[in-house]
């Protein structure tokens, strides 16, 4: 929801964009996991704008998402095997 709204307000890759992203989220009072609490402020307070665990303060919790979470990693590992074990099939039965 966070790098939606991120996104929708104009952030790419660049510090400006960035900047005025975070400018207008704070402008429309977005919050995006509905707690009360708009996003800007929850960043500066340390807090996960996306709601659950609060992973930024004293890093104490990593997200569970995306593509670096040991879950993801883990399926996107076995996904892989699964597929070059189906390629390698084809392969022989074409052979």
């Amino acid at each position: 929801g966070f790098g939606t709204a991120m996104m929708d307000r104009g952030m790419t890759t660049d510090m400006a964009s960035l900047s005025m992203a975070l400018d207008m989220m704070a402008a429309d009072g977005v919050d995006s996991d509905g707690d009360g609490i708009i996003d800007t402020e929850e960043l500066a307070l340390g807090m996960n704008p996306n709601g659950g665990a609060d992973y930024c303060a004293d890093g104490q919790v990593g997200p569970s998402y995306g593509c670096l979470s040991s879950a993801a990693t883990a399926r996107g590992g076995f996904l892989a095997a699964l597929l070059s074990l189906g390629a390698m099939l084809a392969r022989r039965r074409r052979g």
